[in-house]
């Protein structure tokens, strides 16, 4: 849930508590190297999205797209 604009805007409506929940048992896998792989950077994209009130996918799933 953590390289996609639509579930990274999933996980920004979650509480912190059941974002760890969902991060302890899916972890932080890379699929590309632009993909988000640690918790804090995880949790300072959703600040982001929370913020803009959107998310963005850039090159985090799939290259070049």
């Amino acid at each position: 849930m953590h390289n996609t604009a639509p579930k990274k805007a999933i996980l920004a409506e979650y509480s912190t508590t059941r974002i760890e929940e969902v991060l302890n048992q899916w972890r932080l896998p890379g699929e590309t190297n632009q993909t988000i792989t640690t918790r804090h950077e995880l949790f300072t994209e959703l600040e982001r999205v929370r913020e803009r009130g959107y998310a963005i996918n850039d090159d985090e799933a799939v290259e070049g797209l």
